[in-house]
């Protein structure tokens, strides 16, 4: 009996987590989608080149994508006075529970340039090869 009541809990807790990661994603992706929907309206980027970008396919040539990137890490404090804000990042990553592949994404796409939209457009390319699956990067 006290076998089954301890396999109960286990499973309850488990439950318990999965549900509470569940609102947190869902919040997530909304605060997530609401951004990007306020960016496409400055950005004027094409919806489809959004939905193929968020699927890794980034053409770093695209001017309304950089804008678009670029107004979206604004949003959540990821770019400030036009400087990279490493710390508000890494926050990112912790949101989606992957804050531990944060250092050794971020030292295989770090890159130094001095246009802050070329470094995120680049930054979000690379990190799309070497995040874990799944990964929200825009």
């Amino acid at each position: 009996m006290k076998i089954f009541a301890a396999i109960v809990l286990v499973i309850g807790i488990s439950l318990s987590q999965t549900l509470q990661g569940d609102e947190v994603d869902q919040a997530f992706r909304a605060e997530l989608d609401k951004h990007h929907q306020e960016c496409l309206q400055v950005s004027k980027l094409d919806p489809q080149v959004l939905e193929k970008a968020k699927l890794g396919e980034i053409d770093e040539n695209n001017t309304a994508l950089k804008e678009h990137i670029f107004c979206t890490c604004e949003k959540y404090g990821m770019v400030k006075d036009n400087k990279i804000q490493t710390e508000a990042i890494r926050k990112f990553a912790e949101k989606q529970n992957r804050g531990h592949f944060f250092n050794e994404v971020f030292e295989k796409c770090n890159s130094v340039n001095d246009d802050v939209k070329v470094y995120l457009i680049k930054l979000a390319k690379c990190a799309y090869q070497h995040a874990p699956k799944g990964t929200i990067i825009i």
